[in-house]
């Protein structure tokens, strides 16, 4: 504060009010002007209201369920949106509401009153709908293809509100009606149209195009295993070797695997769309690691078909060591038993690769193997 001076801080500062107090009525103000300032000052204090004029959801039960007067009816955009396509289709499959009135009843000024006419239905089979309850004129194509909850200016005539201005029906080129329709491919009606026959045309959609497409490509990897498959079967009970020294392309000679499947697929025009070298670089099923698997998938049968056969009777196990090309240890098993026609057997059983000769290694492979495909040891 400047020295010498005088005052406290209010006369430095103004105080603002938070809320101005209403102001007081003019005594001179006639009755009527007085109670509609008193209506507005309560309308003040009231908190304020939401209006939400948009509707609940609707769910869909069935198409027995749907309402069909267009004038009752909620439109497409009220239903969940996981739902909508179906009752478009419903609606669709039902088709236009088209009653037959005696009498339908009149619209327009006193004097100048015009009607609904029923041969209109003739000229527009498709999509015209009348309603009994409004009295008025529905699209049903434009029903099934609006989205929207705000719709453009006008757009909603033929939708939400309907039509009854009979007098532009029969105005020749005019016609409200073939307005509607209009005059280019691409006016709102004809999409829907368009929209109408992409719905009803569901082998065309792209889910069903798609699952097409993958029930085509399952196919033809299952004929190309089938294949393989067909042919270590045939290698396999022939005691015939598989691969060769050299399985290129360009190879005069293939062995035996690659060669048998271009034998089958000489003979058979749908085997040969699909193997060797029309298949995916990715599943060839041709590989010697396939080729492993599926003889490793007949062994596990073979030798479950054998441990059936033996049953609970007692049995006698042979056990010889050999050596395979590369000089690794290998452990034979044969079992000797009586089958159940009391006729003596030998079958062989597995070839087991151990990392040495000694007792208990054998011992632990020996034991692995049995309990392996239960047997008690």
């Amino acid at each position: 504060m400047v020295k010498g001076s005088s005052g406290n801080i209010q006369s430095y500062f103004k105080r603002q009010r938070t809320k101005t107090p209403p102001e007081d009525p003019p005594a001179t103000q006639p009755l009527p002007l007085l109670l509609e300032w008193e209506q507005q000052q309560e309308n003040q204090d009231e908190e304020p209201q939401i209006n939400n004029s948009v509707p609940l959801p609707v769910l869909f039960l069935g198409k027995e369920f749907l309402e069909r007067d267009p004038a009752l009816r909620p439109q497409i955009w009220q239903y969940p949106p996981n739902q909508r396509d179906n009752v478009r289709r419903a609606y669709l499959s039902l088709g236009p509401m088209q009653p037959k009135l005696k009498q339908y009843r009149a619209s327009g000024k006193k004097g100048h009153q015009r009607r609904f006419q029923y041969k209109w239905f003739d000229s527009f089979p498709s999509w015209l709908e009348y309603s009994e309850d409004s009295h008025r004129a529905y699209c049903l194509l434009c029903l099934v293809s609006s989205r929207n909850i705000l719709a453009k200016g006008g757009s909603d005539v033929f939708t939400v509100h309907g039509f009854d201005n009979w007098k532009k029906v029969n105005d020749e080129k005019y016609c409200a009606l073939l307005g509607h329709e209009g005059s280019t491919p691409c006016s709102p009606h004809n999409n829907a149209v368009i929209e109408r026959q992409a719905l009803l045309n569901q082998a065309g959609h792209l889910e069903n195009v798609v699952a097409a497409k993958d029930d085509e490509k399952v196919e033809r990897n299952r004929l190309r295993l089938k294949a393989s498959v067909a042919v270590v079967r045939w290698l396999t009970f022939q005691s015939c070797a598989f691969r060769g020294h050299n399985e290129k392309a360009e190879s005069k000679n293939k062995r035996n695997f690659l060669e048998l499947l271009g034998l089958l697929a000489e003979f058979n025009p749908d085997l040969a769309k699909v193997i060797l070298g029309n298949s995916p670089y990715n599943s060839k099923y041709t590989s010697p690691d396939i080729q492993k698997e599926i003889l490793s998938i007949y062994a596990s049968k073979v030798r479950r078909h054998i441990r059936e056969d033996l049953g609970d009777s007692k049995f006698s196990i042979l056990v010889d060591e050999t050596c395979d090309v590369a000089k690794r240890e290998q452990m034979a098993l044969v079992f000797r038993f009586v089958d159940k026609a009391g006729f003596s057997q030998e079958r062989f059983f597995d070839l087991i690769h151990v990392a040495n000769t000694k007792s208990m290694t054998l011992k632990d492979k020996l034991c692995s193997a049995l309990s392996l495909n239960g047997f008690d040891i």
